[in-house]
């Protein structure tokens, strides 16, 4: 029952393709749900902290030659833009909609290389054995992609005052030791 089960999912799964959240992404079920649903032609975004679950569950997949750039961005950013526009007492912000970046491009090459760096870097002066030693893997362009993307933030900046704080290397850097506290220190539950 369980194999025509599974026989009648890959069928499905196969006429239609889907993108999918999956969670605790580095974890043994989480990536063999993965695995299945990319072996069946549809889209996963997988998030993980690595607080739990095995790095070596994971690879790393880049669309495309990995040229692409785009003008990543900080948390810290985006919740200053949204707090800043939410507080604003200027009607010319009103009803508006805004670019919240940093004004910069970074290839998807360098965002894997600066986690890469950052990942090691901070594992080895924290005394960890976890390395990133897997290369991506490279796939074809996504339909629709766009090659370069920069965003205009002068009209955010005038309007309502949004400074960003991080560029792309200060945000990975906090991330990653964020991240990196977190996996240490965790207990279970």
């Amino acid at each position: 029952m369980l194999i025509n089960n599974l026989e009648n999912l890959e069928k499905q799964l196969q006429t239609t393709c889907k993108t999918w959240l999956i969670t605790s992404n580095a974890s043994f079920i989480s990536s063999n749900i993965t695995e299945f649903l990319l072996k069946n032609g549809q889209k996963v975004v997988g998030l993980d902290n690595f607080s739990t679950g095995y790095r070596h569950n994971i690879d790393v997949y880049i669309n495309g030659d990995g040229e692409t750039s785009k003008d990543f961005i900080y948390i810290d950013n985006v919740i200053q833009m949204n707090v800043k526009a939410g507080l604003t007492d200027n009607v010319k912000a009103f009803g508006k909609v805004f670019n919240v970046a940093v004004g910069g491009r970074n290839t998807l090459n360098e965002l894997y290389n600066l986690l890469e760096d950052q990942i090691n870097q901070q594992s080895k002066a924290k005394n960890l054995s976890f390395r990133v030693e897997k290369e991506p893997i490279y796939r074809d362009f996504r339909p629709g992609d766009i090659r370069h993307s920069n965003a205009d933030i002068s009209k955010a900046k005038e309007i309502v005052g949004y400074e960003p704080t991080h560029d792309i290397y200060q945000g990975m850097q906090e991330a990653i030791e964020w991240h990196i506290d977190k996996s240490v220190n965790f207990k279970g539950f």
